[in-house]
């Protein structure tokens, strides 16, 4: 279904990014297969991309395969230098002013469906070292989104996630990172198991301190990814939405498809301390065995 004009309610990035533009929300949006589209961007909306090209042409993009929001230079001779910082995993946000941040695009809020058709984006990024920063798309000219791509083949890879690989793999999860990259895909139904060990702590509290199942306290955080869980607990991600818990469940059976994130259930990491040390193994997907075994929780 083409979808003609949208009036969405803005998001979370790991909950389904949900994107409203206004009408100077011009953008050329850089595939990691090399493909681009220019127009006017509309919304990031459960893990897809709107541009509207011409009124009557609007592009459905894959969120996970966007390599560059370029405001400015339509995708075009990009910065060496830019290019050589923007291969790694942080997000990289390039300024008009010239100044560059590493770090992450939390959230984007405004635009169109919140306070009217002039109300503007703003753009929520935090840096490495925790700062939170917001920004109009007036100070932004480019922002990749890690992990910048060789440049396109003749012919570009598929954007389906292909099947997973059954295997194990061990991550560490910092305290002070929201999220961490497995290097794991996952299918829908998919059981994974975890065994996680570690303590983290939470605050300058000494009693304040959470193991995988979260905080010993009890204590929540609403604006934590997962707020009905306790603040610090281990916690799962598929590509830029379908968060989960994970605490000390042994088998966890996935929500959606594509790349597996971890990370910890707190909304200002940035202060914590300690690690997790998880131990990742993925099955064959099996309908009736996830059935059997998903859900199941250490005593």
């Amino acid at each position: 279904m083409r979808l003609m004009r949208l009036a969405l309610v803005s998001g979370m990035l790991v909950g389904g990014l949900a994107v409203h533009a206004g009408a100077d929300e011009r953008v050329t949006v850089l595939l990691r297969n090399g493909e681009k589209t220019s127009g006017q961007l509309e919304a990031v909306h459960q893990g897809s991309v709107w541009v509207r090209v011409t009124s009557p042409d609007q592009r459905k993009l894959p969120y996970d395969n966007v390599a560059l929001f370029d405001f400015v230079s339509g995708g075009t001779d990009l910065p060496a230098n830019e290019i050589a910082i923007a291969k790694g995993a942080p997000h990289l946000l390039v300024l008009r002013d010239g100044n560059s941040v590493k770090g992450r695009l939390e959230r984007v809020e405004g635009g169109e469906g919140s306070e009217g058709v002039d109300s503007k984006l703003t753009w929520f990024f935090r840096s490495e070292g925790g700062e939170e920063r917001r920004l109009s798309t007036n100070q932004i000219a480019r922002l990749y989104l890690g992990n910048y791509p060789a440049p396109a083949t003749e012919t570009p890879p598929p954007t389906v996630t292909p099947p997973p690989t059954p295997g194990t793999r061990s991550v560490t999860v910092p305290a002070t990172r929201q999220w961490v990259d497995t290097g794991i895909l996952v299918r829908q139904g998919q059981n994974v198991s975890f065994s996680a060990t570690g303590q983290i702590q939470l605050s300058a509290d000494g009693n304040d301190v959470a193991g995988t199942a979260g905080a010993l306290t009890q204590r929540r955080a609403p604006r934590s990814p997962v707020p009905t869980v306790f603040v610090g607990a281990l916690i799962g991600r598929i590509g830029q939405s379908d968060v989960f818990a994970i605490g000390n469940q042994d088998v966890v059976q996935m929500p959606g498809s594509g790349r597996l994130w971890i990370g910890i259930n707190d909304d200002t990491p940035q202060d914590n301390s300690g690690q997790f040390d998880v131990r990742i193994t993925t099955e064959s997907v099996n309908p009736q065995n996830n059935r059997d075994r998903s859900r199941r929780r250490r005593p």
